[in-house]
């Protein structure tokens, strides 16, 4: 069997709930890691992690990618109260997992900063923000000049500014600045 189409039944067999299916994915001394959590597990403790929660969970795959033994899936993970999209990657031996790195992640909503939002709020649309769909075709000079002020701030946000560090002069990312500010470094 491919090993894209292994990951993708590994997949089914979590969403139908077969735990008992699993140890027939992982190769012996198989790992599975967690490290948004730092959990790690062999096969029997990532069956029971699995199986310990009593939850509905529905695993939907979105994408599988192969890159010689490597594995990559993105799937949505989801119930009644959240969503998740996990990115896996199973490392493979003799078509068995001899690992496996899952990185989840909860769906949400955009950062409030790329929104051009500068008090941290989440933004929702409508014609305070600018909605062209909310004031008519065109929209009024309002909304206009308010689109035209939020893409200068999304241009001031992602512009980079340089740092040293190390002595060695960098480029600081927006994305660099907004989770390690100045005072911090």
């Amino acid at each position: 069997m491919r090993l894209k189409k292994i990951v993708r039944k590994f997949w089914r067999d979590i969403d139908a709930r077969r735990w008992d299916n699993l140890a027939g994915y992982f190769s012996k001394g198989a790992r599975v890691d967690w490290p948004n959590t730092g959990e790690s597990f062999d096969q029997d403790g990532f069956r029971d992690a699995k199986s310990a929660d009593q939850d509905y969970w529905a695993a939907e795959v979105e994408k599988v990618v192969r890159a010689g033994k490597l594995v990559v899936s993105v799937a949505k993970v989801r119930n009644n109260a959240a969503s998740f999209h996990v990115t896996s990657f199973f490392a493979f031996k003799s078509k068995k997992i001899a690992s496996l790195v899952e990185y989840w992640g909860e769906d949400g909503r955009a950062i409030s900063q790329r929104a051009g939002n500068d008090d941290g709020e989440p933004q929702a649309g409508g014609a305070e923000m600018g909605d062209p769909l909310e004031a008519g075709p065109g929209g009024s000079e309002t909304q206009k000049n308010t689109a035209n002020s939020k893409k200068q701030n999304a241009r001031a946000v992602y512009a980079e500014t340089p740092i040293v560090d190390r002595g060695k002069p960098v480029k600081k990312s927006a994305w660099t600045r907004l989770f390690f500010p100045d005072d911090a470094m």
